[in-house]
């Protein structure tokens, strides 16, 4: 009798074990998508090299002109419009012309944040 409720207690542990390492797994599969920051990599979007925040002070006028002045162009933005993701207008833009882009954005004012999309994840 001993022995067969040994067994029992054996498969249990098993059984529980097997069914919490699922519910782990499957918990852990659903949470990476639901918490972002501005350093994750996004999808790619074409062409985007810089991630641009500008201040609400801002003005739309303003904003067109200081793009235009650098030749760029919004190609996506997040849900709120807060933050863009910018291509250069001209073909035969560099990771160069997109560092001297950086500079004077940053430079500007009326600009909280001009950082470069990274292309690969490992680079920063």
């Amino acid at each position: 009798m001993a022995r067969i409720l040994a067994a029992a207690v054996i498969v249990q542990a098993i059984g529980l074990a097997a069914l919490g390492g699922w519910a782990l797994e499957r918990n852990r599969s659903t949470d990476e998508a639901a918490y972002r920051t501005l350093s994750t990599p996004t999808a790619s979007v074409p062409g985007a090299t810089i991630r641009f925040v500008p201040s609400p002070e801002l003005s739309v006028g303003q904003l067109q002109r200081l793009l235009a002045d650098n030749e760029l162009r919004v190609v996506n933005a997040n849900e709120g419009g807060t933050i863009f993701a910018l291509a250069p207008t001209a073909p035969a833009y560099t990771p160069t012309s997109t560092s001297e882009a950086i500079a004077r954005l940053r430079a500007t004012a009326g600009v909280l944040l001009a950082e470069p999309i990274a292309r690969d994840p490992d680079a920063r």
